[in-house]
């Protein structure tokens, strides 16, 4: 199965910007849009819902 390509466009672009301002709004916002996308990457190397969970976790802790 191919892997579906993130849409980036002005939305993104200006949460990510807000984001690296110090946004916490802008944060929960990529948060929230990106979530589904990066389960369901996690699915294409691990059945493992725990780890994929904790892996998006850590994702956005170290951001």
């Amino acid at each position: 199965m191919p892997l579906k390509k993130v849409q980036v466009n002005e939305a993104t672009t200006s949460e990510w910007n807000a984001f690296k301002g110090g946004d916490w709004n802008a944060y929960r916002q990529l948060y929230n849009t990106h979530l589904k996308a990066l389960n369901n990457y996690g699915h294409e190397f691990t059945r493992d819902v725990s780890l994929i969970e904790d892996a998006v976790h850590d994702l956005f802790v170290n951001l």
